[in-house]
């Protein structure tokens, strides 16, 4: 036996959940433009001080002057002090992403490409079928997810893996590269705002 289930997403004209929190986030700003009188902003440490201004929201928009954020980003490789790369070898690394924020989180933190060249940035030699005679694997996009602040004075870190691969390479010095080092910030900030309210003797 069939049941049947009454359509309320029909009824509501299939309006998604962010359709309708936009209609009431227009309704209240097309209501509070109709409001004539700002509660005056004061101090709040200093509450009857004179430094009041209007209460409005009077302002340009503008960049905000954000401080130089770096995350720490380290590779470390070899199973002994003794270990070393050689001109023919597989060699796994690891990529380690540290925060050391207390108030900001590395969101979708990614390092889109891994790239190694000679020490002047052109391409390594290439094998008689082609291939490099150094090449990494994967070349990317290597995703490290959240980082979050750190904690306790401890910076909040997040590895992963990869391999350079050598065959037949020239022994000299190469440069790896990451390229494309992406990633949003998350920036806690902690504010108190005070308003003045007077009320008039009835």
């Amino acid at each position: 036996m069939k049941k049947k289930y009454k359509d309320r997403d029909h009824d509501s004209g299939c309006k998604t959940c962010s359709d309708i929190l936009q209609d009431q986030d227009d309704y209240l700003s097309k209501h509070c433009e109709q409001k004539f009188n700002y509660l005056p902003r004061t101090n709040c440490d200093c509450p009857d001080s004179d430094a009041q201004d209007d209460g409005g929201y009077h302002c340009e928009c503008v960049p905000a002057a954000l401080p130089d954020l770096n995350p720490v980003i380290s590779v470390k490789w070899g199973d002994s002090k003794c270990d070393g790369f050689e001109t023919n070898d597989f060699e796994v690394l690891c990529i380690t992403v540290c925060n050391s924020y207390c108030n900001v989180t590395f969101n979708d933190f990614t390092i889109t490409h891994i790239k190694i060249t000679d020490m002047a940035g052109n391409p390594v030699p290439t094998l008689p079928d082609g291939t490099p005679s150094v090449h990494v694997v994967p070349s990317g996009p290597i995703c490290f997810g959240d980082i979050e602040p750190c904690e306790q004075e401890r910076p909040s870190c997040v590895s992963r893996e990869f391999v350079i691969n050598t065959c037949g390479a020239v022994g000299q010095c190469y440069l790896l590269s990451f390229e494309g080092v992406c990633f949003t910030v998350s920036y806690e900030l902690q504010s108190k705002h005070c308003f003045v309210v007077k009320l008039c003797q009835d």
